[in-house]
């Protein structure tokens, strides 16, 4: 998976990556907090997105920014 390592940081903090791309609609990344999931080891949502954007453009596959939605678990 093309965000693979972001997904591995995030799990080192207790957080869990789900990636969700229906055919045709933006790209979907929420952030699930787990148990022990440490408040304070999110970054900015925009940086974020914006990291997200480059991993993906890394593996070939560019999405713009604006096509990325980003969920951080005070957001559901």
């Amino acid at each position: 998976m093309a965000l693979s390592s972001m997904a591995d940081i995030l799990a080192l903090d207790g957080y869990e990556l789900r990636v969700v791309w229906p055919q045709g609609s933006p790209l979907e990344l929420a952030v699930a907090a787990g148990v022990d999931a440490c408040e304070d080891c999110l970054i900015p949502i925009e940086l974020f997105r914006s990291m997200a954007a480059d991993k993906l453009k890394d593996n070939g596959l560019a999405v713009p920014e604006s096509n990325i939605q980003v969920r951080y678990p005070a957001d559901t």
